[in-house]
């Protein structure tokens, strides 16, 4: 009966954090390559002075993504400058 109690007790700590696990939803997703990677790629252009980063496979509001990715790039980069 010990085992039961313990089995029941388990799976009620389990339902429980299963139910504190929230989602969040953006409004874009990146798909991933066939290789389970994500496509993003470096084009190099006027001999080596321009770096692009290019992402493709985006879906849904392509706006928000650049602003997302800009002020997340503008954070770290701010925060490499303050820990030197």
């Amino acid at each position: 009966m010990t085992k039961n109690r313990r089995y029941s007790q388990n799976s009620e700590q389990q339902q429980q954090t299963l139910t504190k696990i929230k989602y969040v939803t953006y409004p874009y997703f990146v798909a991933r390559t066939q290789m389970k990677e994500l496509p993003v790629y470096i084009d190099i252009k006027n001999g080596g002075t321009r770096i692009l980063t290019e992402i493709s496979r985006i879906e849904g509001d392509v706006e928000v993504t650049s602003i997302y990715l800009m002020y997340n790039i503008l954070l770290m980069h701010l925060l490499i400058i303050v820990s030197k």
